[in-house]
């Protein structure tokens, strides 16, 4: 059998053993707190982590919730089951709502829910606007204003959040 060893010296340790007792925490006496890096120390990995938590998990967020919402003003012409998109969007929006609160890096923090609120009026202004537009002048174009209302929508979610931030560090 091979013997093992030691090369490190196992009686020196860099704890008080006097303060240390059963159920204690054991506390490095060399440790200092370290400030959070600021915005310019910010290195090139986490501006790539979020760069696809932006595009993995919110924007598809803003869409699942937008195009559902928008689903529903085109429905209103095609007298489908609404039972059926009802019990599908209740899952919808819980996933929606996941994916924008973990996109934006606030999950835990619930004053951020209003990023989806915001994103879920302005759909419904939308949804409005595109509903009012086809019964008046008798045109679909569903997959242009879809894309085009997208962008605006994830835009005014981008602002909601920037203020949310701003009054968060006026406190």
């Amino acid at each position: 059998m091979k013997k093992t060893t030691l090369t490190e010296d196992a009686s020196r340790t860099v704890f008080d053993e006097r303060d240390f007792a059963p159920n204690q925490i054991a506390v490095n006496r060399e440790s200092a707190l370290q400030d959070n890096p600021s915005p310019e120390n910010v290195s090139f990995l986490d501006g790539l982590l979020i760069a696809v938590k932006w595009l993995l998990l919110y924007l598809p967020g803003v869409a699942a919730i937008h195009f559902d919402i928008i689903g529903w003003a085109l429905a209103s012409f095609y007298a489908g089951s609404f039972v059926e998109l009802l019990t599908g969007t209740i899952g919808i929006y819980a996933g929606g709502t996941f994916m924008i609160m973990f996109g934006i890096g606030k999950l835990i923090d619930l004053k951020y829910l209003r990023v989806v609120a915001a994103i879920f009026l302005i759909s419904i202004l939308e949804a409005i606007l595109y509903w009012t537009i086809a019964v008046f002048y008798k045109i679909d174009y569903f997959g242009f204003f879809l894309l085009v209302t997208w962008l605006f929508t994830a835009f005014v979610g981008y602002l909601v959040k920037i203020n949310t931030d701003r009054a968060e560090a006026k406190n």
